[in-house]
């Protein structure tokens, strides 16, 4: 393993874990606690002679953060506002920091697992004979170095959009989807069309196999273009047709090429590589470049600093285009961009706007079994 390598990982355990700490210390609780201390000096000195006593006993015991919780209770009522009420603020602070423990042990897991992978993947010097050899495992895939921090940058941006709870706790907060928004789209004379739309989407095991609703109400007609896993078409009053190839090629960009193409890349057959770095605007970016069989070729804009996906591009028939998401949030604990537009070349075509957007609600796939 290549000693730039080793050192990759060790810079992307620097960048995280204190970040990751941030997060997850920083809470509200734990900030007001600290910021309506009235004599915090007493309490730094308190905290200061007890972990220096720590440090020359040499104490490796793990007892420091309940001994900590102690020293805040101890605190004169004279010196907190508001009586004990911040001791729990500072209570609760202390705990989270106890839990982060386990977290940031898993994150140096999944930053280290790279050179576990290469390990395994370098041949033995020593020559041992065997006379009858028995089937290999799979092969574990020869990652180059680019495909590995590809790799750590996209898992990174997992833990965010799903706040920590990973690939699989995305599954199951998100199996179902009820999305209600407006969409302005360039029509097919150019002009601007405002659309307001109710998009239901049952999640499969990969990106080609989810199951997509997308209903839609113009002035004059409301039709819906249905996915079903293998193909779109049109509903109108529960009679199918086929739409037009410009409605079925920016429903089908909107969905195939978007965040989940790439944040699924592993269970969609998508192969990811780390392109470069790039500064627009002050703003620093890892760009991903995924190949895919639903998506093609997109290039990722993640940024270094919140690890979200902040733009995407990709070129069809001549035409470069781009993806802008904006105005990022918390719905169920899952981060969703509520705002995203749509360049192509410097002229927008598309802007969408959701509104309301829930996860988890009960319905079949019924309601995409049209035309069967």
């Amino acid at each position: 393993m290549p000693a730039a390598i080793l050192y990759d990982k060790i810079r992307f355990l620097e960048f995280w874990v204190p970040r990751f700490l941030f997060r997850v210390v920083w809470h509200q609780d734990f900030r007001i606690g600290l910021y309506k201390m009235q004599n915090f000096k007493i309490l730094k000195h308190r905290l200061k002679s007890y972990f220096s006593s720590v440090v020359d006993a040499d104490d490796q015991t793990s007892d420091a953060p309940a001994k900590a919780i102690e020293i805040f209770a101890a605190v004169s009522e004279n010196d907190l506002r508001n009586g004990g009420t911040q001791v729990r603020f500072f209570e609760t602070g202390i705990l989270r920091l106890r839990k982060a423990a386990g977290f940031v042990s898993v994150l140096g897991a999944l930053a280290l697992f790279p050179l576990l992978v290469s390990a395994q993947s370098t041949p033995s010097t020593t020559a041992t004979p065997d006379a009858s050899p028995s089937p290999s495992p799979a092969a574990t895939p020869n990652l180059s170095e680019t495909e590995i921090k590809a790799r750590q940058v996209v898992e990174s941006s997992i833990l965010f959009y799903s706040n920590f709870r990973g690939r699989k706790g995305m599954d199951q907060i998100r199996k179902t989807a009820v999305e209600f928004g407006k969409l302005e789209i360039a029509g097919p004379t150019g002009s601007m069309m405002n659309i307001e739309y109710e998009r239901r989407q049952l999640r499969g095991d990969s990106l080609g196999s989810t199951k997509i609703k997308f209903d839609q109400s113009l002035p004059n007609i409301r039709y819906s273009l249905v996915y079903d896993g293998g193909r779109v078409f049109g509903v109108s009053n529960g009679t199918t047709f086929d739409p037009r190839s410009d409605a079925v090629k920016s429903f089908t960009d909107r969905e195939m090429r978007s965040i989940d193409a790439l944040l699924r890349y592993n269970e969609s057959d998508g192969k990811i590589d780390f392109a470069r770095d790039e500064k627009i605007l002050g703003v620093e970016y890892y760009v991903i470049k995924l190949d895919s069989p639903k998506s093609g070729t997109v290039e990722y804009f993640v940024s270094k600093k919140s690890f979200r996906v902040m733009m995407l591009d990709y070129k069809e028939d001549g035409v470069n285009y781009r993806r802008k998401f904006y105005s990022y949030d918390y719905a169920q604990n899952m981060l969703v961009p509520y705002k995203t537009v749509l360049w192509a070349g410097d002229k927008k075509i598309e802007e969408q706007v959701i509104t309301t957007v829930t996860f988890g609600q009960d319905f079949t796939d019924d309601i995409f079994a049209f035309g069967e």
